[in-house]
């Protein structure tokens, strides 16, 4: 059995980054170096771009909520504030 590693596809590495700042990244790394090899694994383990696109949805997602959720306190504000207006002009006329 031979296995031809021209035939497999290669993909380009994936960015493995803790954090934008590299300063943070490299301490990361230079910290994870005394460890064990299975506990560096937990701390080298970054996320991919691919990890980083599905939070960015998920924060998108969240927004979007919150912001619906202050259009419906809006949406009530305006109208309670309508009805305390028509209240008002009710007494005046009475």
């Amino acid at each position: 059995m031979s296995i031809t590693w021209e035939s497999q596809q290669q993909q380009p590495p994936q960015t493995q980054e803790f954090s934008v700042d590299p300063i943070i990244n490299q301490k990361v790394k230079t910290a994870a170096q005394g460890l064990q090899k299975s506990i560096q694994n937990y701390f080298l383990e970054f996320p991919t771009e691919k990890d980083k696109e599905l939070e960015t949805m998920a924060k998108a997602r969240i927004q979007k909520r919150e912001a619906e959720q202050q259009i419906k306190e809006a949406q009530a504000r305006i109208q309670e504030a309508e009805e305390e207006q028509l209240r008002k002009l009710e007494e005046e006329e009475v």
